[in-house]
């Protein structure tokens, strides 16, 4: 995932395919930056995550491999995230 800051937020690109997956917004904290809303591109031929949920579970996933944390148990609770909403869609 390739990024690009855009004045107030950074845009995050699918390095294969130049499509933005993601606009996070930050804020100020002191000496650091909050994430403060994450905005996803849900056009399904474009990135093809749906639901907030799985997709900022998905989001977390290279910052936290990024900045040396658990990447494994990320990307095991963004599955987590998917199959909730892949079962909470199918009983609709």
């Amino acid at each position: 995932m390739l990024g690009a800051i855009i004045g107030e937020y950074i845009r995050y690109y699918r390095c294969w395919t130049g499509m933005c997956a993601f606009e996070v917004y930050y804020k100020k904290d002191g000496a650091d930056f909050l994430i403060d809303h994450l905005k996803t591109n849900h056009a399904l031929s474009e990135f093809g995550v749906n639901g907030d949920k799985a997709s900022a579970a998905l989001f977390c996933y290279p910052v936290v491999a990024e900045f040396g944390g658990n990447a494994e148990e990320a990307w095991q609770h963004y599955l987590e995230v998917w199959n909730l909403l892949t079962k909470e869609c199918s009983n609709i």
